[in-house]
């Protein structure tokens, strides 16, 4: 436990939300492990997924290599689920780390909306056509 004395606190719960998804991620004191959705992130089966995560341990590797993070995503399609656990994931680290600059310097250079979110949501579909702008098609004959 001497390694977690100095962190702010043993576990931090954040959640992220991007169109559909919402994820969940729990930041512990550890050696750098990633589990996304119950795999380990060099195990995933999405393989944009996996890559993209790895994007994100080398893009915080001075803070990533410090915690194990375990995130659980439900919801929307798998890059919404990716985004939403990004978010989930930066939202715990940053409060992990007691709100240091550094890191938020470096997750908002990774992705504007790390810590805020991303607030744009799918168009509702509207009476008349298929989807939210398109129209079916009219016949004159």
């Amino acid at each position: 436990m001497s390694q977690s004395s100095q962190f702010s606190s043993p576990a931090v719960v954040a959640s992220g939300k991007r169109k559909k998804a919402i994820a969940r991620a729990v930041v512990r004191a550890g050696e750098g492990r990633i589990t996304f959705n119950g795999y380990p992130i060099e195990l995933h089966p999405n393989l944009r997924v996996r890559a993209q995560l790895e994007v994100f341990r080398q893009a915080t590797v001075p803070f990533s290599q410090k915690v194990d993070v375990e995130l659980a995503a439900s919801g929307g399609g798998y890059m919404g689920q990716y985004q939403a656990s990004i978010y989930a994931m930066s939202r715990a680290m940053y409060k992990f780390f007691g709100q240091d600059d550094q890191l938020k310097k470096v997750l908002l250079e990774f992705d504007p909306h790390a810590l805020s979110g991303d607030p744009r949501e799918k168009e509702p579909k509207k009476y008349g056509g298929k989807g939210a702008r398109r129209r079916f098609q009219k016949s004159y004959r």
